[in-house]
C-alpha cells in the first residue's frame, strides 16, 4: 500500500479546499451540521430547508442558522 505522510495529506486537502467555491463550502458545512432526520425528508423538503438556511445565514451567520434548523427539526416544526 502506498503510504502518504501527514504533511502530504494536509497539502492535498488544502489544494482541494482551494478549488471549492464559497457556496460549495456552505453546502458542505450545512450538510455536516444536519441530523440524520434531515436526510429522511423528501428532496423538496431538503431544498426548502437549504433555502431557509441561506436566508438565515445572511441574517445571523452560518452556525446560528444551522443550529436553528436543527432545533426546528428536533421539535418537529419542519
Amino acid at each position: 500500500m502506498n503510504e502518504i505522510s501527514r504533511e502530504e495529506y494536509l497539502a492535498s486537502v488544502r489544494r482541494g479546499r482551494e478549488k471549492l467555491t464559497p457556496e460549495d463550502m456552505a453546502a458542505i458545512q450545512f450538510e455536516m451540521a444536519m441530523p440524520s432526520m434531515f436526510y429522511e425528508k423528501s428532496p423538496a423538503e431538503r431544498e426548502a430547508l437549504w433555502q431557509r438556511f441561506l436566508a438565515l445565514r445572511d441574517q445571523i451567520g452560518a452556525d446560528a442558522a444551522a443550529l436553528m434548523i436543527r432545533f426546528e427539526l428536533a421539535n418537529g416544526q419542519r
